[in-house]
C-alpha cells in the first residue's frame, strides 16, 4: 500500500511545521506593544516592586527560549496554561 507511506511522509513535514506555528504565535506576544502585565492590569498602575513581583511569577523574567520550551514541555502534556 502506498497509502502508509504517504502518511508517514506527511506526519514527518507537518512536525516542524507546527513547530515554527507554535514558536511565531509564542514570539507575537512578545512583539506587541507594552507587555503582558500591562495587558492583565490594564489602567491600574502598579508600583516597580509589583510589577517585577508579577513578572517573576509569571515567568516573564526569563529568557524567551526558556519560556517557549518550558511552556511547550506543558503543552505535549496538554497543559496549554490558564485562559
Amino acid at each position: 500500500m502506498a497509502l502508509l507511506p504517504y502518511l508517514v511522509r506527511r506526519l514527518l513535514i507537518s512536525i516542524p511545521v507546527v513547530l515554527l506555528l507554535a514558536i511565531g504565535v509564542f514570539s507575537m506576544v512578545d512583539l506587541f506593544p507594552g507587555t503582558q502585565v500591562d495587558a492583565l492590569t490594564g489602567e491600574t498602575r502598579l508600583a516597580p516592586e509589583q510589577e517585577a513581583l508579577l513578572r517573576h511569577e509569571l515567568g516573564l523574567d526569563r529568557p524567551f527560549l526558556v519560556r517557549f520550551a518550558d511552556w511547550g514541555g506543558h503543552a505535549l502534556r496538554g497543559d496549554l496554561g490558564t485562559s
